[in-house]
């Protein structure tokens, strides 16, 4: 099993680019041999400048970079073998030794993914440079490793490498299924009369006989305990019949059963003594389909759960065709290394590598301050329904993961570049004094 990222999208696009880029340097140097005349032009013109200044440094040095450049490119292709990405190989590893871990499977498998992308481009290949591939699994095999050392300090709700950024999915996605009310037409049709014929007016009579103020009726479903105490017996096993057909219906079309493990693992305190979580989720489906003013009010903020989906789901195709532009300009890269003799672009090409590498590292580092948030939130809020209500934590996943890779890049990388011209600037006044 190679593993060549963390979740199947970018496992995918990393081996779709360790493929092209295959192909792009057997085109560049066995077949057109583009790379070869670039060594040419760049040695001709490496023997002119050493015939004016007398000096055939350069000239050795360019030799020293095109056999360099001979080992990198004659060595021999490897098979990609079985794709696999690591969240793939942490859920297998768990269910094989049947932890009681939560862990939710990819939909799509990478070598699936990544089989679906070659078909629909005609590109049968299956090769990939074996120096570039070995330092592109290098560099994963450590990243991925220290996110492991750190799952392994969390609890298991909180495990990054069996579910990236899982509960902030969850929370986007059940606010949309609350946004969507029932979805059966049927039941649909029950829940409605049941709400305009009996919990509109039980609110009413709560609103207008309650002795203490009622700021926000959001609060108070058709399950709660002061709307029940409004109820007849007959209205009660009415309700009772009602929100066992709802329950069957959430348990069965929808994900809802993994995300009460979670919900009961992650904030177990979050919840009234004696209320079922269970009781929340269905009272928030039910306010949906009173469209009552709370709910018109909070359908405001809409876009911005729409924003953190779009973030949070654009983000493995971020990195994974980052990793493909990468590994695909890698052949060019070795082209003007032989035109112009200058390691400097072999170095920067590496230096953007680990960089784009890193954000297996700051992806992991933004998801667990973003649970942080969510626990924040859980206190500040209380109950548990501001999970789907009000997912402020992941749209705060949303930014971190594509902040946080900026940050690395002008904090790490352009302040050792200026380092770096510092000691320079220090070595030429020395030798000059």
């Amino acid at each position: 099993m190679e593993i060549y990222g963390i979740t199947p999208v970018d496992s995918a696009l990393s081996a779709l680019g360790l493929n092209l880029s295959q192909g792009l340097m057997n085109f560049l140097f066995h077949e057109s041999k583009i790379g070869y005349l670039c060594f040419c032009i760049g040695f001709c013109y490496h023997i002119y400048r050493c015939t004016k200044q007398v000096n055939y440094r350069p000239l050795l040095v360019h030799f020293s970079i095109f056999i360099a450049c001979l080992i990198i490119v004659g060595t021999s292709a490897r098979h990609e073998g079985n794709i696999s990405s690591a969240w793939e190989a942490y859920c297998l590893a768990d269910n094989t030794s049947q932890s009681s871990s939560i862990c939710m499977p990819p939909r799509l498998k990478a070598q699936i993914l990544k089989s679906q992308i070659l078909d629909s481009h005609q590109i049968a290949t299956g090769q990939m440079p074996a120096l570039l591939s070995f330092l592109g699994q290098s560099i994963d095999a450590v990243a991925i490793g220290i996110i492991a050392a750190l799952n392994r300090l969390m609890p298991e709700y909180a495990q990054y490498l069996k579910h990236p950024f899982g509960i902030q999915d969850m929370a986007l996605d059940l606010h949309r299924q609350v946004s969507l009310g029932v979805v059966d037409l049927a039941l649909k049709s029950k829940a409605q009369d049941f709400i305009y014929t009996q919990y509109l007016p039980a609110l009413i009579i709560l609103r207008n006989s309650a002795t203490d103020s009622i700021t926000n009726l959001s609060n108070y479903g058709p399950s709660s305990e002061r709307i029940t105490n409004q109820y007849s017996q007959h209205v009660k096993a009415e309700w009772g019949r009602l929100r066992i057909e709802i329950q069957h219906l959430i348990n069965t079309h929808s994900t809802w059963p993994q995300v009460k493990l979670i919900l009961n693992s992650a904030y177990p305190r979050q919840r009234p003594l004696g209320r079922d979580v269970d009781d929340d989720f269905i009272d928030a489906l039910m306010r949906a389909e009173a469209q009552t003013l709370d709910d018109t009010r909070a359908s405001r903020r809409d876009w911005l759960w729409q924003l953190a989906n779009g973030l949070l789901q654009s983000y493995p195709y971020a990195q994974g065709l980052a990793s493909l532009s990468l590994y695909v300009f890698f052949p060019l890269v070795l082209c003007l290394v032989l035109t112009f003799a200058r390691v400097d672009f072999l170095f920067y090409w590496i230096k953007s590598l680990i960089w784009v590498k890193s954000w297996i590292l700051t992806a992991g580092l933004a998801y667990w301050v973003s649970l942080l948030m969510s626990n924040a939130q859980a206190q500040i809020a209380g109950g548990i329904k501001w999970f789907w209500q009000e997912p402020y934590f992941a749209l705060g996943a949303g930014i971190l993961v594509y902040l946080m890779p900026l940050m690395l890049f002008f904090l790490v990388f352009k302040g050792v570049h200026f380092k770096y011209q510092q000691l320079i600037k220090e070595e030429r006044h020395a030798a000059f004094i």
